[in-house]
């Protein structure tokens, strides 16, 4: 976790994103 940077929850929004776009592209 990076709290200084705020980047675990950077990283998580944008894992979150990606992850969707990857199943609708899935699918």
């Amino acid at each position: 976790d990076l709290p200084d940077l705020g980047g675990s929850r950077k990283l998580q929004e944008e894992g979150l994103q990606v992850y969707t776009v990857c199943s609708f592209e899935g699918d």
